[in-house]
């Protein structure tokens, strides 16, 4: 039996060093790592619902997660320099203000936009005319045509405390979390007083460097959007606002047209969920 010859050896050594190389290469890109950091908005009661679920999520890939609750102007400045990992939840469309923020395309919720006024001011506010409006910085921006330059804050606890106090009229936030701070801090003079001004869907993302993880946890989402837990775990949080409570009838709400806001509802898909009544026919 003759040897084989040299260049045929040298070729065959070649080629499994080769493949070598490119498995642990290959085995390289796919770790996964053990921690990811990830930005909340602060005292954002819908953290009762984000936190445990995006820790369950990456439980199940074997991830820990870390959470820093900065303001939302904050979070999209240190998303946008890799401070951190990605945000536990944000409306659609941060990946086009911040194009390293990769969507994980299914939807966790939605995000319901409304006006917040006091009983007695809804009145005045229908007959036109000139009102101080009131958003949350770096969230509800995102409505067009305002009628006047609205007064800014950090949080929405801050948003529902300057409308009770006289300091605003209007008030322009998500549904659900201003009457979690109407219901906690006792501010029973304000109603939710017209339709959804904005309907968006909110997303879970990650910063680009961690894009190899995208399809997995999209994977674990799907899943959870399919059983029906997704849908589960908001309804539960829902309920306990009893949202009816504080909502005008129908009837008695004013229109974007009252309150010269144009209205906006997401064109693509929104989640089903079931976890509010509709605030229109």
């Amino acid at each position: 039996m003759t040897s084989a010859h040299p260049a045929i050896l040298a070729l065959a050594m070649a080629m499994v060093s080769g493949w070598l190389w490119f498995e642990r290469s290959a085995q390289a890109q796919e770790a996964l790592p053990h921690e990811l950091t990830f930005a909340a908005i602060p005292d954002n009661p819908l953290n009762q619902v984000g936190f445990p679920l995006i820790r369950d999520v990456y439980a199940e890939l074997g991830i820990r997660i870390q959470v820093r609750e900065v303001p939302p102007a904050r979070a999209r400045a240190m998303l946008r320099d890799q401070q951190i990992d990605g945000v536990i939840a944000r409306p659609a469309g941060l990946n086009r203000q911040i194009p390293n923020a990769v969507p994980i395309e299914v939807p966790l919720t939605q995000l319901q936009l409304v006006a917040f006024a006091r009983n007695d001011g809804v009145t005045g506010l229908r007959q036109g005319g000139h009102y101080r409006l009131g958003l949350l910085r770096g969230v509800t921006s995102g409505l067009d045509a305002l009628p006047v330059e609205p007064i800014l804050t950090n949080t929405t606890e801050q948003l529902m405390e300057l409308l009770a106090r006289n300091r605003i009229d209007v008030a322009v936030d998500s549904d659900l979390v201003g009457a979690y701070f109407i219901q906690r801090n006792g501010l029973k003079d304000l109603r939710i007083v017209s339709a959804p001004l904005k309907i968006m869907p909110v997303y879970h993302y990650l910063e680009s460097r961690h894009r190899a993880l995208v399809p997995r946890v999209r994977k674990v989402l799907e899943r959870l959007s399919q059983n029906g837990e997704l849908a589960a775990r908001h309804a539960a949080f829902a309920q306990q606002l009893k949202l009816e409570d504080i909502t005008l009838p129908v009837a008695e709400q004013l229109t974007p047209a009252d309150l010269k806001i144009e209205r906006h509802v997401w064109m693509g898909p929104l989640p089903t969920l079931g976890r509010r009544p509709a605030l229109t026919p």
